[in-house]
């Protein structure tokens, strides 16, 4: 028993340093990411707080993926899903590179198995987004009709339909609060910071 203690407390160490490094890192990428969006100011609190809830997430990658390239790609997926989402949030604009961006991700650690269902699901998911684009009167922004498809292309069908699901009904709750505590006339909804958020758990499902 001495022995197998002495084992898991020489594994532990290093596997704990690990950890924080790549909290770290996570950390250190999301500041970077966040210098690129188009309010940035050093010192406000919502930066912090990005950075903070960034390095959280991390460890969750970690505890789901391990020390593998999907945690590399979870890393990526969500500077991009936070740099999306604040962009929305200042400006209601995302622009074109950054679902090409997305996709150039989903790339990463793919099997050409499942290649032809991804790209299927990305076709797919697109020409349903802008039909819907087309019935709403263009309601639904063109950021969204482009971003929605390179979530389905790196998650699949049945996890992008969850975090399609999962990412409205946060974009439903979260708009029934703010009219509910704060009445404005901004009638326009950054819809994609909800998106990232069910995407990201359709993600890690």
């Amino acid at each position: 028993m001495t022995v197998i203690n002495s084992i898991l407390a020489s594994l532990f160490i290093p596997i704990f340093l690990a950890v924080l490094a790549y909290m770290l890192c996570t950390g250190l990428v999301s500041k970077a990411v966040l210098t690129r969006t188009p309010q940035y100011e050093k010192k406000s609190k919502f930066n912090k707080i990005c950075v903070a809830f960034s390095t959280g997430i991390s460890f969750l990658f970690v505890l789901r993926f391990g020390y593998t390239f999907e945690v590399l790609k979870a890393t990526l997926i969500f500077a991009v899903f936070l740099y999306a989402s604040i962009c929305d949030i200042q400006e209601r604009k995302v622009e074109d590179y950054v679902p090409i961006m997305l996709l150039l991700v989903g790339f990463i650690n793919i099997s050409p198995n499942i290649l032809f269902s991804r790209a299927m699901a990305f076709a797919i998911s697109f020409a349903l987004m802008f039909v819907i684009a087309i019935i709403t009167g263009n309601k639904i922004g063109g950021a969204d009709v482009k971003y929605v498809p390179a979530c389905f292309f790196i998650l699949g069908a049945s996890r992008g339909i969850l975090g399609l699901v999962v990412g409205l009904l946060f974009a439903v709750i979260g708009t029934l609060i703010r009219n509910k505590i704060k009445k404005s006339e901004d009638k326009t909804l950054p819809l994609i910071p909800y998106l990232s958020a069910g995407f990201l758990i359709g993600y890690l499902v």
